[in-house]
C-alpha cells in the first residue's frame, strides 16, 4: 500500500475518497499523504509530500518535537496539523498556503473543525 515498509497511518475521508497519512517525525519531518485510487484493487497513490518543519516555519527539529496531522477537510484538499504544544494550523494542498488557526493550544489539544451544517431557522 504505502511503500515496502510497514507504517501506522491515520485515515480520513475527503471528497468521497479515502486518504491515509503519515509523518516521519524521527528524521526529516516529511508528511506523506496517499489516496486510495481503486477500492477494488486496493491501489494507493502518493498524492502529496511536504516538509512539516517548513509548514511550521522552523528550520530544524529539536529533541522531543513531534508533529501530528489530525484531520482532513471533507470537502477540499485542506489538512490540519499541530505541533502538540501550542501551534495549530491548516494547509491547503492545492495552493500550498498555510493558515495559523491557534497559537495557544493546551499542550497540543488540537482544534477540531466542525463541518456540520446547522438547520435553517424555522426547521
Amino acid at each position: 500500500m504505502l511503500g515496502t515498509q510497514r507504517r501506522i497511518c491515520d485515515v480520513g475521508q475527503s471528497q468521497g475518497r479515502l486518504y491515509a497519512w503519515w509523518i516521519e517525525n524521527s528524521r526529516d519531518c516529511q508528511l506523506y499523504i496517499w489516496v486510495l485510487e481503486d477500492y477494488d484493487t486496493g491501489k494507493w497513490t502518493l498524492k502529496h509530500t511536504v516538509n512539516v518543519l517548513e509548514l511550521f516555519g522552523r528550520n530544524c527539529r529539536k529533541d522531543g518535537d513531534s508533529y501530528v496531522m489530525f484531520a482532513i477537510h471533507p470537502d477540499c484538499n485542506m489538512i490540519f496539523l499541530t505541533d502538540k504544544k501550542n501551534l495549530t494550523l491548516s494547509y491547503d494542498m492545492d495552493n500550498q498556503k498555510v493558515h495559523v488557526i491557534c497559537t495557544e493550544g493546551m499542550n497540543g489539544l488540537p482544534y477540531i473543525p466542525c463541518f456540520a451544517e446547522l438547520p435553517s431557522a424555522g426547521h
